[in-house]
């Protein structure tokens, strides 16, 4: 199970004391892409109209009922300044090639964030693929960049020796001309309630604006996670991909604060 946080781990508790981030960069391209997206990154106040929408996915409800957990975090934890567009597979979109289709549209459209629930692999969300690794290809969003949330199994798995078998999270980030800014997702396999728990705990942390970098963001949930629900893979598992100091937008301007990190490439 590879977990980043443990470089961060100076006490052993599982919660990392240093911010830890990855930029997957395999070449020098790679890397100057990645830090041109951070460096462009609009990290001051939610006023472009793209910033205003938030995209939930969600995977069709098979006994996990992906969408009312999708729907739980719209209605409590997204606040009113953040509009959301559902795409889930079996209620708003009947089958995976009009749910593809509406993803690609609204990520090229411009979110602040995108959130994915349901079930997956390294390389795709859901059974039926409705995303894959390969789709990222088709983002042709330019500067408006969402910070990725994801809470499957792998879409963050990253200790693979075979560049072909890249995950989402890397393909996403290392995008040319679009995809995504950041992402905090897992490593390793998870189970539902645990990761909803998770997902909230982060979003009203990002969404409150308790901690608006992400790599305080993450330590914070990972931190209330442990008080509240005690020791857990997840506090492994779940990985941030991109700069711990950049920081989730927020209803107001604010100077950035700059925090201690370890930047990680492969």
């Amino acid at each position: 199970m590879p977990a980043d946080s443990l470089f961060g781990d100076l006490t052993g508790d599982g919660v990392p004391e240093v911010a830890v981030g990855r930029l997957p960069a395999a070449n020098l391209d790679e890397a100057l892409l990645m830090v041109d997206k951070v460096a462009h990154y609009d990290e001051s106040a939610r006023t472009a109209e793209w910033q205003k929408r938030a995209l939930f996915v969600a995977d069709n409800n098979d006994g996990n009922d992906f969408p009312g957990l999708s729907d739980d975090v719209i209605n409590n934890h997204l606040p009113e300044s953040i509009a959301p567009q559902r795409i889930y597979l079996g209620q708003t979109h009947a089958d995976p090639a009009s749910a593809k289709t509406a993803i690609r549209d609204a990520i090229n459209a411009g979110a602040v964030m995108v959130q994915f629930g349901g079930h997956g692999a390294t390389w795709r969300w859901t059974h039926e693929q409705i995303w894959t690794k390969d789709d990222a290809a088709s983002l042709t969003n330019g500067a408006s960049l969402p910070i990725v949330l994801t809470f499957n199994c792998l879409d963050g798995y990253f200790a693979h020796t075979d560049p072909a078998q890249e995950s989402i999270a890397e393909a996403m980030l290392r995008r040319p001309g679009g995809g995504s800014v950041a992402a905090i997702s897992p490593s390793g396999l998870g189970a539902v309630s645990d990761q909803h728990r998770f997902r909230e705990i982060l979003s009203d942390i990002l969404f409150q604006a308790e901690a608006r970098e992400l790599g305080r963001a993450l330590q914070l949930a990972k931190q209330k996670y442990l008080q509240s629900y005690g020791a857990n893979y997840l506090l492994y598992t779940q990985s941030l991909y991109g700069d711990p100091a950049m920081r989730f937008p927020g209803d107001e301007s604010a100077n950035r604060i700059y925090l201690p990190m370890t930047m990680v490439t492969r």
